[in-house]
């Protein structure tokens, strides 16, 4: 009677860890019955949904509507996983860091962020115009590398989400960083890289500016550091 009674203690309390964000005896998608089938997509499910709702609480009409078109977006791509569990858990994993990088305060420095940045392996040109930013970078992985062209983010929580097409990039600043990171690797992967480099997330020291007044003058992969 004890042994079974603390079977089904252990049982119940394991379902409740990885219980998803959604009721899984309604599941009827492949994706939902491969997280409800799964204890740890489960949890990087709920934590996702968590960290969504931790992003919007607070924010004005506008900052949720771009939260909640973003949301949207994501979903649509992550569904394009089908019953990859390796796909699911790097599109949540990803999700939940830009949701909780969204919640960071981050505020410019002092004398601004516009300037050509150069660190080893990645070059970065960064223009703050009004409440959005201008940025553009290439990032180099052996003789493989990962290039955008001029995008604008707009200011989402703290920090700024540039779309075009289906990639999304999320910048924010974190301590003495600028951290770029994506939640649709696949899609900016296959607008920006080359046949052996992704962009996922990567991290810019602030310390690697260097202040010129623009700092887009020729490709990012061009310009002198």
């Amino acid at each position: 009677m004890r042994l079974w009674l603390s079977l089904s203690l252990t049982v119940a309390a394991t379902s409740a860890a990885a219980q998803a964000s959604f009721d899984c005896s309604r599941a009827g998608t492949m994706v939902e019955h491969a997280i409800c089938s799964d204890p740890a997509l489960a949890a990087l499910d709920r934590d996702v949904a968590q960290a969504y709702g931790a992003a919007r609480a607070g924010q004005p009409p506008a900052a949720r509507d771009q939260l909640l078109a973003e949301q949207r977006a994501w979903l649509a791509a992550r569904d394009g996983c089908g019953s990859d569990r390796i796909c699911l858990s790097t599109a949540m994993q990803n999700r939940l860091s830009a949701l909780q990088a969204s919640g960071k305060a981050a505020a410019p420095p002092s004398d601004g962020f516009t300037g050509l940045y150069c660190s080893e392996g990645a070059v970065m040109g960064m223009q703050l115009v009004g409440s959005s930013l201008r940025f553009d970078f290439m990032v180099f992985s052996g003789m493989h590398s990962c290039g955008t062209p001029i995008l604008t983010g707009q200011r989402i929580g703290a920090g700024w989400t540039a779309v075009d097409g289906a990639c999304r990039l999320h910048v924010t600043v974190e301590g003495p960083d600028i951290v770029v990171r994506t939640d649709t690797p696949a899609a900016c992967k296959e607008a920006y890289c080359g046949a052996r480099a992704a962009i996922d997330e990567f991290h810019m020291p602030y310390s690697a500016r260097r202040p010129v007044a623009d700092p887009f003058i020729g490709g990012a992969g061009e310009r002198s550091c």
